[in-house]
């Protein structure tokens, strides 16, 4: 078959099909089809010119199998290098580490595309994508194989990170999983006893301060951590002041949380708004807050 150097436009309008086939699988929560995922690793290690495994050893979670392979790391490294590489000799440079299970499809689906659409023979790795759509991570030794089952539940928010702001963002059989903030992984421990600003601000990983500030609510972190006034305003028709505010955050980026506090004339309801760093007058932080470059300009009547 000849080099393809472009795709037909009918062609690429398949693309949503794989990726929509293949995200199915990477984040699927079915128990593993143990039969289908046996048989697409024996293929793998004779795609690979080594003899298939006799035995394999099924975990609940990726944690049960890193410890597991641990205790068998003096001949895993060897055989694992021949199962991997060998069938990465064989295919381009995009192919990743092959031992992911379910968590491969990305690179999977590049390949499914070109064997479907293209003719692409790919039957060297034919046995990875079985895998893939049938277990968890797995770790190949000689003449056996650990394999874990997939994830018992995945949370994700609507930009498709995983994030659950109550429980495990993802989760095993065995219980093992990870607690995460539309994407921000955060320790368990702040799940289990909501913090106060205090120990948020104790935190020392930026992100996770983030997260956790998000997660508390703005206006519940400013009013406790008794903020800087940076500049205030009086609010048109009454006697009221909005104010911007400042807390500093030790070891962030930014180096500060600037915030706007506002009085809702019509509700009498207070509420905060936070604003880039670099903010430090009312007007600035109000025209940023309505996109305009001059304040003045917005009628607040």
């Amino acid at each position: 078959m000849s080099k393809i150097k472009c795709l037909t436009t009918e062609q690429e309008a398949l693309f949503p099909v794989f990726k929509d086939k293949w995200i199915k699988y990477g984040l699927s929560t079915e128990s593993a089809d143990r039969e289908m995922a046996q048989d697409g690793i024996k293929e793998a290690y004779l795609s690979a010119g080594l003899n298939p495994p006799d035995k394999f050893i099924w975990l609940d979670s990726p944690l049960q199998g890193c410890i597991a392979s641990y205790f068998l790391s003096q001949v895993r490294d060897q055989v694992r290098y021949q199962v991997r590489y060998q069938v990465r000799d064989r295919v381009p440079d995009q192919v990743r580490i092959a031992c992911f299970g379910s968590h491969g499809s990305g690179w999977l689906s590049f390949y499914d595309f070109f064997d479907i659409v293209c003719g692409i023979d790919i039957k060297k790795i034919a046995g990875l994508m079985k895998a893939a759509k049938s277990c968890g991570w797995w770790w190949p030794f000689e003449r056996l194989v650990i394999c874990t089952e997939r994830p018992c539940s995945l949370h994700r928010d609507e930009q498709g990170r995983l994030h659950n702001s109550d429980t495990k963002a993802l989760e095993y059989p065995d219980g093992w999983g990870i607690f995460a903030w539309h994407g921000v992984r955060v320790p368990e421990k702040y799940y289990n006893k909501n913090p106060d600003a205090a120990e948020i601000l104790s935190e020392r990983n930026a992100e996770v301060r983030r997260a956790l500030i998000e997660r508390m609510g703005i206006d519940r972190f400013m009013i406790a951590c008794n903020p800087s006034v940076i500049d205030e305003k009086r609010q048109a028709g009454t006697d009221k002041k909005n104010q911007l505010l400042s807390i500093d955050l030790p070891d962030d980026p930014d180096g500060k949380l600037v915030a706007m506090k506002l009085n809702d004339p019509s509700t009498g309801m207070i509420y905060f708004i936070r604003v880039p760093p670099s903010m430090n007058l009312m007007d600035q932080a109000l025209a940023w807050s309505f996109n305009v470059e001059d304040y003045s300009l917005i009628d607040e009547g």
